[in-house]
């Protein structure tokens, strides 16, 4: 992972550094130690879930849906209690995912996203992310 800021001087870097790793190993209950639990999700403009109760199930077949999934980070910035990064993540579509049947492609999703961290969790989280070009690749 690229750093702009040191990762000593702004702890929420350390927490999106466990966040990727838990997420690239597919550790649904590491992820879930490093949300609190009022965790707020926005994607795109909207609230998708207003806790990781509610987010938790979206995640986990999120990662069923692509098994081999793989988080890269290729910028990260941290002032205060926020974490702004750039990522792809590279993945074959082995599972139904936001109803489309499984179609064994490759697929590549880009987007960035913010982290906003409290009392060392991630108490808020935004996602903005090119969701067409994944589609198309899986459908076409």
């Amino acid at each position: 992972m690229a750093t702009e800021t040191p990762a000593g001087k702004q702890p929420g870097l350390a927490i999106l550094e466990r966040f990727v790793s838990a997420e690239n190993a597919h550790d649904i209950d590491a992820l879930a130690a490093l949300m609190a639990d009022d965790c707020r999700f926005h994607g795109n403009g909207t609230l998708v879930a207003p806790t990781w109760a509610a987010y938790r199930p979206i995640m986990a077949a999120t990662l069923a849906a692509f098994p081999d999934s793989h988080r890269e980070v290729h910028l990260r910035l941290a002032q205060g209690d926020l974490v702004a990064f750039r990522w792809t993540v590279t993945a074959t579509h082995q599972a139904t995912w936001n109803g489309i049947p499984a179609s064994g492609r490759a697929v590549t999703f880009t987007g960035t996203s913010w982290i906003r961290v409290s009392d060392d969790r991630i108490a808020e989280a935004w996602f903005d992310m090119d969701i067409a070009g994944p589609i198309r690749q899986m459908t076409n």
